[in-house]
């Protein structure tokens, strides 16, 4: 049981009511910094487990996972520095009471290639690699910690512009996400939006187009926020890839039909790309648009 000072524990009775009230469970004393970094109050979260760190004694068991949890907020405000910091500390406590097979030593691996990655320092994100093994031996294959590894080493492949290994890693990422997230849930929306754009490098624009609208189907259904920025990011790639092939057949078709009024009207009027702006209701900001004109005596 810890020895906390009289003010440290009213912090954290108060913390555990509302957060309790929140989620409608109880939540454990090192979930309390990410809970709050979660709710966008980095600099409480900080704080909090700063003063943990005063309290708690040197051999504590879960030490480790504190200075884990510290270093992602510290990566979610983009203090790469302080991140690695404290990641290396994570390791150094993980390391000796519970040696290599630790769930968490693996995971805090993982999270230090994601700094690697940040860093654009490309060949050290094979520490996603070194987690995917040491996940592999202390953790179920359906877990999502084994998914999120998948995507960061599609990331690192696709810096290598190997198209075709980033798309193997991100298909097994989104397989395991569909088995342990809900339907609705903004990560399948961003795996589906990556494996779109893969696709449309590749110029498979049919399997690019399911992709996308698989995405802006789950986001419509998520719980963000209306301006919400994954929200924008999304819907901006559907409609950039639908104006963009609207706008090209009817290019093609203008130059075959030069007469013809209807395809006339629909090239030289809205094309879908407004119509698609305009439909979103304010839940995206317009993306400007320049209707390109072509003369019809030329190719």
């Amino acid at each position: 049981k810890l020895t906390l000072s009289s003010e440290v524990k009213k912090e954290v009775e108060d913390l555990l009511t509302y957060f309790t009230r929140l989620i409608g469970q109880q939540p454990s004393i090192l979930d309390l910094g990410v809970l709050l970094s979660k709710i966008g109050d980095f600099e409480r979260a900080k704080r909090f487990y700063q003063r943990l760190l005063v309290e708690l004694p040197l051999d504590y068991i879960d030490l480790g996972v504190l200075y884990n949890n510290l270093g992602e907020i510290y990566r979610q405000q983009g203090y790469l520095n302080e991140t690695m910091k404290y990641y290396k500390k994570a390791i150094n406590e993980l390391i000796e009471p519970v040696g290599f097979h630790d769930e968490w030593f693996a995971i805090v691996h993982s999270n230090i290639g994601m700094v690697f990655d940040a860093r654009s320092e490309l060949f050290s994100t094979i520490y996603n690699g070194m987690a995917t093994i040491f996940q592999r031996q202390v953790l179920p294959t359906s877990h999502p910690s084994i998914a999120t590894t998948y995507m960061n080493m599609g990331l690192l492949y696709y810096a290598m512009q190997n198209i075709s290994l980033t798309l193997g890693h991100i298909h097994k990422a989104l397989e395991i996400f569909l088995g342990v997230l809900p339907k609705n849930h903004p990560q399948l929306a961003v795996t589906y939006i990556s494996i779109g754009v893969l696709y449309d490098y590749q110029d498979r624009d049919f399997e690019a187009i399911d992709y996308y609208l698989k995405a802006e189907q789950i986001i419509d259904q998520s719980v963000l926020a209306p301006d919400h920025k994954l929200r924008e990011d999304i819907y901006q790639h559907v409609v950039e890839h639908f104006g963009y092939h609207h706008v090209n057949a009817l290019r093609t078709a203008l130059y075959r039909f030069p007469d013809d009024p209807i395809i006339k009207e629909a090239f030289y009027g809205k094309s879908l790309l407004e119509i698609i702006q305009m439909n979103r209701s304010g839940a995206n900001e317009a993306i400007p648009v320049t209707n390109t004109s072509v003369s019809n005596d030329k190719v």
